[in-house]
């Protein structure tokens, strides 16, 4: 290799490193121009989707010319999004006929840059059906297209427009059914659809529009019952019903509407009394239910100032209301029944009692579960032995010994008074899972049932708003079944419940803050479930709570400090969840304690010395696998002997973990969360902090708190200047590992090159 001299290899080098500069200054402008290609993407969409809306309506094609469709008539440009707008005052007068089209193919919704779209008050000049696609829209929150004369259905693919905040398809032709599907459109919060010709049900799915203010249907041909699912709409303020077929009873659970001020049901077929829980409808001002065939009287809660308005028959306002007006025994309120009350039909027959009706709730069951039959034979049910026993009330006992093949639960049929059913309690319970299918929603009306015991069993489904009007039941036990949904905020009017296990089932949703209603609950298990959401404030008003277990879910948030008002607790489950924050010091109060489970969330700052005082909880005190820092406080000894994590415990805790400035004590009164030091970016979110080490510097005396910081920079705790042992230190002053992502991302900037220039220049200069 004589030939291979000096000069000769000094000139490759220099190629070496002017190659990788050119390609260290591509990919430094890389990341610019695909931020470019991204908005070109977003802005060709929305000009070939306004271009395919001229191709449908030819008066646009002269006006809509050019690519720069911010300077077209009827389209706004903003940088909080676009509008196409033919009915704002500053736009043109719009002469022609519009058709909605559907998307031209190849165009991505997603990408269309429209947050808004007013097409509205145009009479006959907007005509043709709602376009499907336009559920691709998702950028849309604003969708104005009322008063035209649009029919067909309302798409149900627009559930995909899941930014949408309202929607207003009043005054136009529009039938068929109500899509089930906009039940998913969780942010709606206004739906204006009167004065149309819809069909077809109420869609209970629709509870599931969880921000629903205003919801207007008047004037359609809708049927059926009012969904008692919607009562868990707790935000919906207006609900307009009026001028419709609907029919049946008002359900009670509508009474968890807590923030209803306007109802409108008048003029429909609604039969029986106005339910008195009702009454208690704190914000309800207006009220319309002229027009229907209601018994009895108005509620008791119903009085001036609250109630500024109500309109009524005067059969139900009247002052004999309770004696002319009086409502039928027969709880399903159906309008044979009512009438002939009212008429007193000769031929009406005897009265129910409660021995008729509990015969008739017996049957049934013995009908829905065939191996009771052999049992059943003689008239009195109290010599149904096997399954029945008749004893300061009736209780209804199955066991696998009598059970031989899966059946399910009876409906409460609508001839069945269920206020004189006297069973009091129903098990279910033994390990055979013979019971399947769903809870009847219509066992609500058991006002006189204490017990349910159901668990054990391979039963599916929610659990049905309608148990709310259960107003005597003491236990309610439906562990390990299939039960889905949420928890239904209507049974926060339990005010009798003692015990409620809904544990090992597959509920989802948050807890309801509306439970504080149960003030009698002192037992509530919901472990291995989904619940999400937060741990309810409202709940610290549960003055005869002992137990809460909620381990294995996924609840968020905060400890509430207000929990300290619960102080009949003596077990408190809340492991292996998503529980942020910081331990509050005001649970010291809680002096019955004897388990505190916490273990396996995402809990921060120091352990409250405070908690000494919790002498009872001794080693039932579970704190393992959070990020507390500092030690296990010195007050502690003698009285707790908590399971902690091993960086809490350690001799020298002190410092290898001690807090940074920014973490707070825990220790106030009044304190329910303090910051704690956050992992680097580079590090796995998934994985616990290392223990914090004092900064080296000989200049500087503060802490660092960067996770592997081994040196700060001077007068920075929150950046490096030297890591530990197999980290390195990154462009941001950061210490990751070096088999992490953001070790090698930091090569990828400007500065990582040059330092990859010279390692690859290195190379080069001793293979040469």
């Amino acid at each position: 290799m004589a030939w291979f001299n000096y000069p000769l290899r000094r000139m490759m080098v220099a190629a070496a490193l002017l190659a990788l500069c050119v390609v260290d200054a591509s990919l430094v402008n890389a990341s610019p121009a695909l931020a470019n290609a991204a908005a070109l993407s977003a802005g060709d969409n929305t000009l070939q989707f306004l271009q395919g809306f001229a191709l449908s309506n030819p008066s646009l094609v002269s006006v809509w010319t050019g690519t720069d469709f911010c300077k077209w008539p009827y389209v706004i440009c903003a940088d909080s999004g676009h509008a196409l707008n033919f009915a704002d005052a500053d736009s043109p007068a719009f002469s022609g006929s519009l058709v909605l089209p559907e998307l031209p193919e190849g165009v991505d919704g997603s990408l269309v840059m429209f947050v808004k779209i007013s097409i509205k008050g145009m009479g006959k000049k907007v005509t043709g059906t709602l376009p499907s696609s336009w559920g691709g829209l998702t950028r849309l929150t604003t969708l104005y297209l009322h008063g035209n004369a649009l029919t067909g259905p309302v798409p149900a693919a627009w559930s995909g427009l899941k930014a949408l905040q309202y929607l207003w398809l009043q005054d136009n032709r529009l039938d068929s059914p109500l899509p089930d599907t906009l039940g998913t459109l969780a942010g709606l919060g206004s739906l204006y659809l009167s004065n149309n010709a819809l069909t077809g049900t109420l869609p209970a799915s629709w509870s599931g529009m969880a921000k629903m203010a205003t919801l207007k249907l008047s004037g359609n041909r809708i049927e059926g019952n009012l969904p008692a699912e919607w009562g868990s709409m707790t935000k919906i303020y207006t609900i307009q019903l009026g001028d419709n077929k609907l029919s049946g009873t008002l359900p009670a659970a509508w009474s968890g509407m807590s923030s209803l001020s306007e109802l409108d049901l008048s003029n429909n077929k609604f039969v029986g009394p106005i339910p008195a829980g009702w009454g208690g409808m704190q914000h309800l001002s207006a009220v319309t239910l002229t027009g229907n065939d209601l018994c009895g009287c108005l509620p008791s809660g119903w009085v001036a100032p609250t109630l500024v308005e109500v309109k009524v028959d005067a059969a139900v306002s009247a002052s004999d209301c309770a004696t002319a007006n009086h409502c039928s025994t027969e709880p399903s309120g159906s309008a044979s029944s009512h009438t002939e009350s009212k008429k007193g039909s000769s031929s009406a027959p005897p009265a129910p009692t409660p021995v008729t009706e509990t015969l008739k709730f017996l049957q049934a069951l013995v009908k829905a579960v065939p191996d009771l039959a052999v049992s059943a034979s003689d008239e009195d049910y109290c010599k149904w032995y096997s399954f029945v026993q008749c004893q300061n009330g009736v209780t209804v006992r199955l066991t696998d010994r009598i059970l031989s093949t899966v059946s399910s639960l009876p409906d409460l049929a609508d001839d069945v008074n269920g206020a004189l059913v006297l069973v009091i309690s129903f098990e279910a319970n033994d390990k055979g899972a013979m019971l399947s299918g769903t809870l009847p929603p219509s066992w609500g009306r058991l006002t006189q049932m204490q017990d349910i015991k159901l668990e054990n069993n391979a039963l599916t489904g929610p659990l049905p708003v309608e148990w709310s009007g259960m107003t005597s039941l003491k236990f309610l036990w439906l562990d390990n079944n299939g039960l889905t949904g949420d928890l239904p905020v209507s049974w926060g009017t339990l005010s009798t419940v003692q015990v409620l296990s809904v544990r090992a089932n597959h509920l989802t949703g948050p807890l309801p803050s509306g439970w504080s209603g149960m003030t009698l609950l002192r037992n509530f298990y919901a472990e291995n479930n989904s619940l999400t959401g937060e741990l309810p404030v409202s709940w610290g008003s549960l003055k005869q709570m002992k137990v809460v277990m909620l381990t294995n879910n996924k609840v968020s948030g905060d400890l509430p400090a207000e929990w300290n008002g619960m102080t009949p607790l003596v077990t408190l489950a809340l492991g292996n969840n998503a529980l942020s924050g910081t331990l509050p010091a005001v649970w010291s109060s809680l002096s019955k304690l004897m388990q505190l489970k916490l273990n396996n969330n995402s809990l921060s700052g120091t352990l409250p010395a405070e908690w000494s005082k919790l002498t009872r909880v001794k080693n039932g005190l579970l704190l393992q696998g959070n990020h507390f820092c500092g030690c296990v406080p010195p007050e502690w000894a003698g009285k707790l002997t908590p399971t902690v994590d091993p960086a809490v415990s350690a001799e020298t805790c002190a410092t290898t973990n001690a807090c940074g400035k920014a973490s707070s004590s825990g220790a106030g009164p009044h304190s329910s969360s303090h910051s704690h030091p956050s992992p680097s970016p580079a590090s796995s979110s998934h994985s616990k902090p290392s223990p914090v080490v004092a900064s080296s510097s000989s200049s500087s005396s503060f802490e660092c708190a960067v996770v592997h910081c081994l040196e700060c920079e001077a007068g920075n705790s929150t950046k490096c200047s030297q890591c530990a042992r197999r980290y390195a230190l990154t462009d941001d002053s950061q210490c990751a590992s070096k088999g992490d992502a953001a070790y090698w991302q930091s090569l990828g900037s400007p500065n990582g090159w040059l330092m990859l220039a010279l390692l690859c220049t290195c190379v080069l200069w001793n293979l040469v």
